[in-house]
């Protein structure tokens, strides 16, 4: 097989993902040697190494189109455990010598084709003390000693994460401390405590790599944008009330001790959900000039030296089987090349479902790695007819979604009882599905089956859902249309007609607790989709020992149809979450990125159901 065969394929597995991304790169005149921009692609997300996986895994790396990317440092103690030393703002110290393990994973760590690399230190857990003196001390030393350790392989700097991920356990709201939040008349004080904090991250790295880069992932133009701060009457005002509240005071901290050499990205993470060109351009402008209205007056002039533009690329909300995956991969590369063009310098690549490494889980829809180099090369002025052709862009769960025949119920059989018992003799005829599969076409680990039937006024769904760790299912959501795939739940996706959208969505938890939308899979219109759309569906939940089990009965009437002729079709799809032992996502037809069935929803891979008798 040679270069050109493979473009084609999808990336399924660790092997021919390798084939590709080498055989690719070695084609491909902007990687491998000198780039012919400065621009550059670092990747981190889900996956990101620590310093035993970058020991094991460079090579493998380095044959995908990016010119760096992410790592941590864990760190380990005595008894084998991980201190997590890159969540570094927290009051107790990260001892140097609990990082001997990952120093001498980086002495055996030869960057070849990676240029541009990055120590991740997280601002989480934040549980430091603004006002705590030693707090900061022990915190910019837990900075101090990883990124000592870094520079064992030439770090270009710290990619540093603000997002404090969970307020649960031991996290704190960092960057608007609950005093702030109760009384935003605090916000000034807080704010000159923050200013000092940022500048003893900057001289703390400067100390050890005075030209570092630090790539930030959320910086002052997040906060101006959520804040509204550019249309405020009191920009300081309405920046007191935002999560991040406090942010743009510790970027003039940063300002404020910067050493001439080094360079600080506003990373945008706001970029996420671009697909224009016009946003790009739009934030570019907003981290280089209106972002100052939030900027001391005194550090505009270092802002404007020091400052760089950066974009963030979700593949997650690209590839998310809304579209046929060319199309997918089509907005893939534009996105990727409208976030180049308009960065100064840095691109990050991020993904949760999407998983660039480890080798051993790596899932990449097809296309994706041909939609960078396609978007390399239009940045590079590459002739428009050398391109990849992401039309040939499939994969084999495009190519052969589900169909089934349901069968109606039998003329001389009562319609199944809606009370959670799979025993009545309507279902002994419905068609059967399952076991359903876990997202990627994995075999789940706990079994669901599925029966569906139908007659003039209903289409009748049963759940068999067996579950060998019963008492960790997680009940969400007290009432209608609450957050009820927080936790367990079945899920029914119905299209009226041959097209996926729009959708009849109906789920229900273990609780008997139902939820519902009418919907055409905008994200951001979710609550209005679910708050639009109540339906009088019927449904029921039983538990025994091994699991439970769910009947339900939605009227066509409900969904603005009459019973379905014989061999008409429609597009459906089954699913279940379940949360025990973390989570898992189930599906008839393939559920590809498995963000969750509450948002996300691939309709696009649908299978398709057809009404009669089955042969």
């Amino acid at each position: 097989m040679n270069a050109c065969d493979l473009r084609h394929c999808i990336v399924g597995g660790p092997v021919r993902a390798v084939m590709l991304a080498a055989l690719l790169l070695a084609s491909h005149p902007c990687l491998g040697a000198a780039t012919a921009t400065d621009k550059k692609l670092i990747c981190y997300g889900w996956g990101v190494p620590d310093t035993a996986a970058l020991r094991r895994d460079i090579r493998d790396m380095e044959q995908y189109p990016f010119d760096g990317l992410g790592f941590r440092i864990k760190g380990r103690y005595a008894d084998g455990e991980t201190p997590i030393a890159y969540y570094a703002f927290r009051p107790d110290r990260i001892e140097s010598a609990w990082l001997e393990a990952d120093r001498e994973n980086l002495r055996q760590v030869k960057f070849d084709r990676f240029t541009d690399n990055f120590l991740v230190i997280n601002a989480a857990p934040g549980t430091v003390d603004w006002f705590d003196d030693e707090h900061w001390r022990t915190a910019m030393h837990n900075v101090s000693v990883q990124l000592e350790a870094a520079l064992i392989v030439n770090v270009k700097g710290i990619l540093f994460d603000p997002e404090i991920y969970s307020l649960r356990g031991s996290m704190a709201p960092l960057w608007r401390p609950k005093p702030l939040a109760e009384d935003p008349a605090l916000f000034a004080r807080y704010a000159r405590a923050a200013r000092q904090r940022g500048r003893q991250f900057t001289e703390t790295i400067g100390r050890k790599l005075p030209d570092a880069v630090v790539l930030c992932l959320i910086q002052a133009s997040y906060a101006v944008t959520k804040s509204g701060a550019l249309d405020a009457a009191d920009a300081m005002a309405a920046l007191a009330k935002t999560n991040y509240a406090l942010l743009p005071a510790f970027l003039d901290g940063m300002l404020d001790g910067i050493p001439p050499g080094m360079r600080i990205v506003d990373g945008n993470e706001a970029a996420y959900k671009y697909a224009t060109a016009e946003q790009y351009d739009a934030a570019r402008r907003l981290m280089k000039e209106q972002s100052l209205a939030v900027m001391a007056p005194e550090n505009h002039g270092k802002y404007r030296k020091h400052v760089e533009a950066g974009q963030a690329l979700y593949m997650d909300l690209v590839f998310a089987g809304r579209a046929p995956l060319p199309v997918e991969a089509r907005h893939f590369e534009d996105r990727v090349y409208h976030a180049m063009r308009t960065a100064d310098t840095y691109v990050w690549c991020y993904g949760e479902s999407w998983l660039w490494w480890p080798p051993s889980k790596r899932r990449l829809p097809a296309g994706a790695i041909e939609a960078v180099l396609n978007a390399r090369d239009r940045l590079a002025g590459a002739d428009a007819a050398a391109r990849r052709d992401l039309s040939r862009a499939v994969s084999p769960t495009d190519i052969t979604l589900p169909k089934a025949v349901v069968p109606r119920v039998d003329a001389n059989s009562a319609p199944p009882v809606i009370d959670g018992d799979l025993s009545d003799a309507a279902w002994r005829a419905a068609l059967r599905i399952g076991p359903l599969m876990g997202r990627q076409q994995i075999k789940a680990r706990a079994p669901t089956h599925v029966m569906v039937s139908y007659d003039d006024e209903h289409l009748y769904v049963a759940f068999d859902c067996r579950e060998p760790h019963l008492g960790e299912i997680r009940i969400a959501g007290e009432r209608r249309d609450g957050k009820i795939h927080d936790g367990d739940a079945v899920d029914l996706f119905v299209a009226p007609g041959p097209q996926p959208l729009p959708f009849f969505h109906f789920a229900v938890n273990p609780a008997n607790t139902q939820w519902d939308a009418l919907s055409n899979v905008d994200w951001r219109l979710l609550a209005r989709d679910v708050a639009n759309f109540d339906a009088t569906w019927r449904s029921a939940v039983r538990k025994d020992d091994t699991g439970w089990t769910v009947e339900i009965a939605v009227a066509w009437q409900d969904m603005g149809v009459t019973a379905p002729e014989p061999d008409r079709t429609l597009r459906a799809n089954v699913g279940r979450k379940r949360r025990a032992r973390g989570w898992e996502l189930q599906s008839w037809a393939p559920q590809m990125r498995g963000s969750g069935f509450d948002y996300g929803v691939e309709y696009h891979r649908f299978g398709t159901w057809s009404f009669g008798t089955a042969p």
